[in-house]
């Protein structure tokens, strides 16, 4: 299924193959995009496992003269409009921010056209028989953001563009000048926390970067969110068994490839706060979180949050994605909000359709 947009070709692969044929170049074409380690081919095949899409997985490859420059990760799902279903496409792995979700979803381009490799990209998608589009939350600044609306179709109909915050926080290169920028009541209290913590027992940040450390970290990890949430409404905040199996496997197989790390702020060896993520060796992709809420008081998320920044700082990382939401304890380290937009929209009559809900929907109420 090739086809030529000027001297780039297209071809769509199912995501077996695209493991295969990508894989081996993904390392050069990694670092020329300047990708996420959650884009490539293998990770992308663990959710789809896991979540049972591997059928609805096509990836669109675009290559110059044999060169990989172009990887467009998709899937085509059913959802629901109204009482009915309808096939959408969407990244694989959603994009959009639930439990499960592959974050940081993008179309992944490395040669000096980029523009023209992601419309040829989306241009192939167009042709597809799907009524409905959902990329999930891409930056503002991105090539597909520019493009997709212009391909696809307008997305929003007039309606507002509904967005989230991802938050980004970059690292100095000393831990002595990180302080310098929390406010003096975010440093009395973390100095004064972990003082408290130091005297029921000895504080360590168990960092695991070995497959098997890094798999009992994320065991650790969920089992704790098991015991404090089971039962409420936050029960499923990381998904159902799938989700569990799939951050588990997904971790493992970074950490083989030495791009993930696992940290857990322990008291006498007692683990009571855990966090882990990808790590590209520049940037941290906060992932996962949790704390023993019996050790509430000693505000152990905060304090190991505060302790990652240090020990990332020694890893000479320059920062940390702390992904989307903006919290209380985001804006007291220094994250930086950036808007992502919320990309969708219908496909032929359906958008006609749509428009007329979104009128009704967003129509000024006369008083």
């Amino acid at each position: 299924m090739d086809s030529r947009c000027e001297h780039v070709r297209l071809e769509e692969l199912d995501l077996l193959g695209a493991v295969r044929e990508c894989s081996p170049e993904w390392p050069a074409f990694r670092d020329r995009a300047s990708l996420t380690p959650f884009l490539q081919p293998d990770y992308l095949e663990v959710w789809a496992r896991m979540m049972g899409r591997m059928e609805a997985c096509r990836v669109v490859v675009a290559r110059d003269h044999g060169d990989l420059v172009g990887f467009g990760p998709f899937m085509i799902v059913d959802d629901p409009l109204g009482p009915i279903r309808v096939p959408t496409v969407r990244f694989i792995g959603n994009n959009v921010g639930y439990p499960g979700d592959v974050l940081f979803s993008d179309i992944a381009t490395a040669n000096g056209g980029r523009s023209t490799v992601s419309r040829a990209i989306l241009e192939r998608i167009s042709r597809w028989r799907v009524i409905r589009w959902d990329l999930g939350y891409i930056a503002l600044d991105s090539q597909t953001t520019a493009l997709a609306t212009e391909v696809l179709g307008g997305p929003r109909n007039g309606a507002p563009l509904e967005s989230k915050p991802y938050v980004r926080l970059p690292l100095p290169p000393t831990w002595d000048s990180y302080p310098e920028r929390l406010s003096g009541a975010v440093r009395r209290n973390f100095r004064r926390k972990l003082r408290r913590l130091g005297e029921i027992g000895e504080v360590n940040v168990r960092i695991a970067r070995d497959p098997d450390l890094v798999r009992r970290t994320v065991r650790e990890l969920v089992l704790n969110h098991h015991r404090w949430w089971d039962g409420t409404n936050r029960g499923g905040w990381f998904g159902d068994d799938r989700v569990e199996r799939y951050l588990e496997e997904a971790a493992v197989l970074l950490a083989r490839q030495g791009t993930f790390l696992g940290f857990a702020l322990e008291v006498d060896g007692e683990a009571i706060a855990w966090n882990a993520g990808a790590f590209d060796g520049t940037r941290y992709f906060e992932q996962i979180i949790s704390y023993d809420r019996a050790r509430t008081d000693y505000s152990p998320g905060m304090l190991l949050e505060n302790l990652v920044v240090k020990a990332l700082i020694d890893l000479h990382a320059q920062g940390i994605e702390l992904g989307p939401g903006f919290t209380e304890l985001k804006h007291e380290i220094g994250g930086l909000p950036t808007e992502y937009g919320h990309l969708h929209g219908y496909r032929g009559w359906f958008r006609a359709i749509d428009a007329i809900h979104q009128t009704w929907v967003h129509k000024p109420v006369t008083p």
